[in-house]
């Protein structure tokens, strides 16, 4: 009798692995390997790195160029430099102006502190990117990064200095105070000392010479010098003075004008729009008589791709979730599929624990089904099965029944929106529309527990996530994972 075999395959982004199986005979307790191996590609074939490489080159140059617009336009904005200093050629050695002033040896011109902070804005320092990449420290980059790191910190101990400007000038061989120091565009070279100074200890002598020359350079208030070199993030009140002088930040932006960056959208999605939606809105505008013109716009509007922080993304992620649970190998039928999700709905979440008995409760105690392994390749995997967390945090204080489907809505509606409910909200709540809050009086009067846990709600909606520009909250335990879970 002939056997069957099965080709499977494991594709990753640098290999594919293989495998041939013949199915066991009935003599056999197992399948036998007929072969196995795995194919390897070079790292540049699949992982496209001189391209990435490029692209993030051109990257660094189009934001240091906005960087260096942006404290141009300022300074010529507050009249402290005029358009055309603006357009100067850089000075050959600016770090050597830096250094001249942070020794006191020479009072800056407004020409020269331009030169200095357009240096600087190409010399910013290293910092591992820590305002968005939490946990790691300002040396916990790569191994070459750290080298240069630790090259610039042994050149400090080396010199006895505390500042770049200072560092490069005595590896330089520059004497500050000197008129007749040898400078020139090509020389000296201070790019071939592969270093990195620290963030921190460039953002400290940037701001030093800036309130060294503040009394001496007219228009050069503390505004300004905070708007260029502040450690911590602009306010809303700078950002609207930015804006007057014609200087708009993204909304993602964090930090000054020298030392801030675009935090990276890591909730985004790589489609901006579903394409199904798109035709579908497209031909449906066209049939209403609307011009070709009008309907793209239309379809524009209506398909764009939600965020993973909506409702609508949750629906998804539980839908998808049901869809993959297997009953003795097969799906789960479109029925318990739709009383599972109105049960999600009800108490704002499933668990493993709750979709292994509704699964048993329908089709028998001795179903199997893949619940335990789907539940248990990640640790985080359970989180997945957060449907509606406000929803869920109202039924877990117990406050739930106590309120009445009005209150009940605008309580959920509120820590959708990452807002804090407290007793004494929805006690003034009840109060304002005319309902009884001895329910609620008593419920909460009953806990013997700590201050903090008799705040109730508040405790929880601090926990949860606000959603950009949706009204929905994350799972109280989801700020890294952030309902990417699926």
């Amino acid at each position: 009798m002939s056997r069957s075999l099965t080709f499977s395959f494991d594709i990753g982004y640098a290999s594919i692995g293989w495998a041939v199986i013949e199915s066991a005979s009935p003599d056999d307790a197992d399948p036998s390997v007929c072969g196995c191996g795995a194919v390897v590609f070079p790292k540049d074939d699949c992982q496209a790195f001189k391209r990435r490489e490029y692209r993030r080159l051109r990257r660094n140059i189009r934001s240091r160029r906005v960087r260096i617009e942006r404290i141009g336009r300022l300074l010529v904005q507050a009249q402290i430099i005029t358009q055309e200093m603006k357009e100067t050629p850089g000075h050959p050695a600016p770090f050597y102006l830096a250094s001249e002033a942070l020794k006191g040896h020479r009072n800056l011109a407004p020409i020269e502190l331009w030169h200095v902070l357009r240096w600087y804005a190409h010399n910013r320092g290293y910092d591992n990117n820590v305002s968005w990449s939490s946990g790691f420290s300002e040396d916990g980059g790569n191994k070459e990064d750290t080298e240069r790191v630790q090259h610039a910190k042994d050149l400090m101990d080396k010199h006895g200095t505390a500042t770049m400007a200072e560092t490069i000038c005595r590896e330089l061989k520059l004497e500050e105070g000197k008129a007749d120091a040898p400078m020139n565009v090509s020389t000296p070279a201070y790019k071939n000392l592969n270093t990195a100074f620290p963030r921190l200890t460039v953002e400290k002598e940037v701001r030093r010479i800036l309130e060294l020359s503040a009394p001496l350079i007219p228009g050069l208030t503390s505004e300004i010098m905070e708007l260029i070199a502040q450690h911590h993030p602009l306010t809303t009140e700078q950002r609207g003075v930015l804006l007057q002088y014609g200087i708009k930040l993204a909304r993602r932006y964090r930090g000054s004008l020298l030392f801030g960056q675009l935090i990276p959208r890591f909730d985004n999605r790589i489609i901006s729009r579903c394409p199904v939606s798109w035709s579908q809105v497209y031909e449906a505008e066209l049939k209403k008589g609307n011009s070709e013109q009008n309907a793209r716009e239309r379809a524009e509007k209506l398909s764009k791709v939600p965020t993973a922080n909506c409702p609508e993304f949750y629906e998804y992620r539980m839908a998808r979730i049901l869809c993959n649970i297997r009953a003795d190998g097969e799906p789960l039928s479109a029925e318990i599929r739709r009383e599972l999700m109105n049960q999600a709905r009800q108490e704002g979440k499933l668990t493993k624990a709750s979709l292994e008995k509704a699964i048993s409760s329908r089709l028998g105690e001795e179903t199997e089904t893949n619940i335990a392994n789907y539940f248990t390749l990640h640790p985080d995997s359970e989180e997945a099965l957060y449907l509606d967390p406000a929803v869920e945090v109202l039924k877990r204080s117990g406050i739930r029944e106590t309120l009445s489907p009005s209150v009940y809505r605008l309580a959920a509606n509120r820590l959708r929106r990452g807002k804090s409910v407290t007793p004494n909200y929805l006690l003034n709540l009840l109060k304002s529309r005319g309902e009884s809050g001895e329910a609620l009086e008593k419920k909460t009067g009953q806990s013997k527990e700590s201050q903090e846990d008799r705040s109730g709600l508040c405790r929880h909606a601090v926990k949860t996530q606000v959603c950009d520009g949706a009204s929905a909250v994350c799972p109280p335990r989801l700020e890294k994972s952030g309902g990417r879970n699926s």
